[in-house]
């Protein structure tokens, strides 16, 4: 639990410091972007407004997860990813051991109603059932599973939550009750039904493990933290800039894909120089300190 906020910091704090100057200097091209695509209030919310330096230092230096949104927009989930992270550890310690552990996690699932907190029980429900070796009792199941569960959770996770009801009204989402009892932030949970039935598939078919344990979405995983800290500064610019100038030419689907394969190309490179660069030194920060405070009780467990 101490190494947790220096794991997650490293990339945060290097990304933040990236968004203000970015924001300070005027680079973004967010605002222009957002005119263009209707990317309302999303893109048009980000780095608007008048930089104010002092501000920036202050909230940075004593505030970082809970601001990180304001620099760098995708990390709005980090304050969250650090405290589930801190849940997870708190209920091993108290109850890692206890029988009815699982119970336990169904009822702190029901309890955090519509709270990203539910994520992390889940995953760490299913953890607990894939070590123990319940899933694989599940195996008669896989045939219809895959039939089943693949086209729901592809169909629930793509749930357009931020569409409005009388558009959501005439696509085929528009039959589906409000579910509010999943999801977080108040959002409708057909897309966090959706991950955790993949996830289940996930967990019960030998073939998928396999095919995620591939050299390549390996390689992805291991870069995934800093994709998901490094990618929207260069959405905000590089590519910002680059699809009006490519809308002019090649018309609005051919600018949005070449757009995206062009940023794509840049982004790869970028993470897995971040994953080097800063959060593995994060990672080799956070153990020397978890260390050190092992050692440090170890010491006074000997003095008492």
């Amino acid at each position: 639990m101490v190494k947790r906020p220096i794991r997650l910091g490293g990339l945060v704090l290097v990304t933040v410091l990236i968004g203000a100057l970015i924001w300070s200097t005027g680079l973004g091209g967010t605002a222009e972007l957002a005119e263009i695509t209707s990317s309302k209030p999303y893109f048009s919310e980000v780095w608007s407004g008048r930089f104010n330096a002092s501000f920036a230092a202050r909230q940075i230096s004593t505030n970082l997860f809970d601001i990180a949104r304001l620099y760098n927009n995708p990390l709005w989930t980090i304050a969250t990813e650090l405290e589930g992270s801190l849940l997870v550890y708190a209920f091993l310690l108290l109850f890692g051991a206890c029988r009815y552990r699982i119970v336990l996690m169904v009822l702190l699932i029901a309890c955090f109603r519509n709270h990203e907190y539910q994520n992390f029980l889940f995953g760490m429900m299913m953890a607990d059932l894939v070590k123990h070796g319940t899933c694989v009792s599940w195996h008669r199941f896989r045939p219809l599973a895959t039939v089943l569960l693949l086209p729901l959770a592809l169909y629930f996770f793509s749930y357009p939550n931020f569409t409005d009801p009388q558009t959501l009204a005439r696509t085929w989402y528009g039959w589906l009750p409000r579910f509010t009892f999943l999801g977080g932030s108040g959002y409708c949970g057909y897309p966090t039904l959706g991950a955790m039935l993949l996830f289940v598939l996930v967990c019960i078919t030998p073939a998928i493990q396999g095919l995620l344990r591939h050299p390549l979405p390996r390689y992805i995983g291991s870069i995934s933290y800093s994709i998901y800290a490094t990618h929207f500064l260069v959405l905000g610019t590089f590519s910002a800039w680059l699809f009006p100038h490519l809308l002019t030419r090649m018309g609005y689907s051919g600018a949005v894909f070449l757009d995206f394969l062009v940023s794509v190309a840049l982004i790869i490179p970028l993470a897995h120089g971040a994953t080097i660069l800063i959060d593995n030194q994060a990672t080799r920060l956070s153990s020397w300190v978890g260390s050190q405070v092992v050692f440090a009780i170890a010491k006074i467990e000997d003095l008492v």
